[in-house]
């Protein structure tokens, strides 16, 4: 429930950044746009990691 809330504020954000914020033209559209650009590298990077290094990928996020 709480990712569907997220993911329609990040729409309503998105949507209305240029609004918001007084950015107008492609920073309107850019700026949000780089959550998604880095959305994706960090997948391609975290699913490069857990076939290269299972175990290193499994402890991430654990504290030692």
């Amino acid at each position: 429930m709480t990712g569907l809330v997220m993911g329609y504020l990040f729409i309503i954000i998105f949507r209305d950044f240029g609004a918001l914020t007084g950015a107008a033209g492609i920073l309107g559209w850019g700026l949000p746009a780089l959550v998604l650009v880095f959305a994706a590298i960090g997948f391609v990077l975290a699913s490069m990691l857990a076939s290269r290094d299972p175990a290193r990928f499994a402890s991430l996020g654990s504290s030692k």
